[in-house]
């Protein structure tokens, strides 16, 4: 088991955690992160599947 110690400064600065994060916060801001890089890669994978470029397809506006 692992202590829920308080973020480190990095983790905080660069997910812009509240000074009072712990590092149970800076792990779900991580995971959201990695979530996201799948979700964009998958929609890259999709359109290469059918044939087109990213520049061919807009992307969703959840990808901006």
């Amino acid at each position: 088991l692992i202590e829920n110690t308080p973020a480190p400064a990095i983790a905080i600065d660069y997910w812009r955690l509240p000074a009072t994060a712990r590092l149970k916060d800076d792990a779900i801001a991580m995971r959201a992160d990695e979530a996201h890089h799948r979700d964009t890669n998958h929609y890259a994978s999709d359109i290469h599947y059918q044939g087109m470029t990213l520049n061919q397809t807009p992307a969703p506006l959840s990808y901006h």
